[in-house]
């Protein structure tokens, strides 16, 4: 995968793809380049991609999402006695 350098980006691609300057069309070609004739970088970044989606679930999401929910309303309720 190639993907933009900025914003969240980078924390949720993790090490699985290729990070350019959105605003570098060079940069970014060249990555395009990369990941179409060389073979074994592409079959590492599908790989590395697999092992970095299995670590994105609804169930984690969902789990993780109540637990901030859970969180602040025992500090909101905490605060009101």
């Amino acid at each position: 995968m190639i993907a933009s350098n900025t914003s969240c980006i980078p924390e949720v691609l993790g090490n699985a793809g290729l990070l350019v300057n959105p605003l570098d069309s060079q940069m970014m070609a060249r990555a395009i380049h990369q990941t179409i004739v060389n073979m074994p970088l592409r079959q590492d970044l599908i790989a590395r991609g697999l092992l970095r989606a299995e670590q994105f679930s609804w169930g984690r999401g969902a789990k993780e999402t109540l637990s901030v929910i859970e969180e602040t309303f025992h500090k909101w309720r905490s605060k009101r006695r």
